[in-house]
C-alpha cells in the first residue's frame, strides 16, 4: 500500500465492500476534526455511496441502530479512561476496531485466529499504520462465514457488570 494515502481511502481501495461512516461532533477549535471532515467529504467525492460523514450530535436511538447495522465498530482512541460506546457495540454483536488503551484495553478481548476466541481486534501502536492493518484484519476474518459468526457470539455475549469487578475494587481499597 502507498504509505501517503490516508487510512480511510486505503480501506476503499483495498476493500471494494466496505462502506464507511464517520459519526459525533467535533471538538471545537480542534484541527484533526477539520482535517477528517475534509478527508472525508473529499472520499465521499471520490466513492460515492461508501463514505459518508454526520459530524454533529447524533441521538443515542439513531447511533445504536447504526451500531446494530453494523459489521464493526471503530474506536481508535489516542486516549480513553473509560468509555461506554465500545461496551454497547458489543451487546448489539459488533466487533470493535480499537487502540489498546485505557477502559478499551480492560473490556475488550484480542481476537484469536488459533481458537476464534475473543471478540475485538486491538492494535496497541497509535499510528496510521497501526489502524489500517488492524481494519483490513479485522475485515479480513469478518469475511470468513463461521468466524464472523463465532466473533458476533462473543461480542454479544461479553459479559460487563459490577460484579465482575466489585471484589477486585474493594481487594484494592482495603490494600490501600
Amino acid at each position: 500500500w502507498d504509505e501517503s494515502i490516508p487510512v480511510l481511502e486505503s480501506i476503499l481501495r483495498r476493500h471494494p465492500e466496505a462502506q464507511i461512516l464517520v459519526g459525533g461532533p467535533p471538538v471545537e477549535g480542534d484541527q484533526a476534526a477539520g482535517w477528517l471532515r475534509h478527508v472525508v467529504w473529499e472520499l465521499g467525492c471520490r466513492y460515492p455511496g461508501r463514505i459518508a460523514g454526520y459530524f454533529d450530535f447524533l441521538p443515542h436511538r439513531d447511533a445504536l441502530a447504526i451500531t446494530l447495522g453494523s459489521d464493526l465498530f471503530l474506536m481508535p482512541s489516542r486516549f480513553e479512561p473509560g468509555g461506554i460506546t465500545q461496551l454497547e457495540a458489543l451487546a448489539a454483536g459488533t466487533p470493535v476496531v480499537a487502540r489498546n488503551v485505557g477502559g478499551i484495553a480492560a473490556t475488550l478481548q484480542q481476537y484469536c485466529e488459533e481458537n476464534s476466541a475473543g471478540n475485538s481486534f486491538l492494535f496497541s501502536d497509535y499510528s496510521s499504520h497501526a489502524l489500517r492493518d488492524t481494519i483490513s484484519w479485522a475485515m479480513w476474518i469478518m469475511n470468513n462465514p463461521e468466524r464472523r459468526r463465532k466473533l458476533i457470539f462473543h461480542a454479544s455475549s461479553a459479559h460487563h457488570d459490577w460484579n465482575d469487578r466489585a471484589h477486585e475494587y474493594c481487594a484494592l481499597l482495603q490494600w490501600v
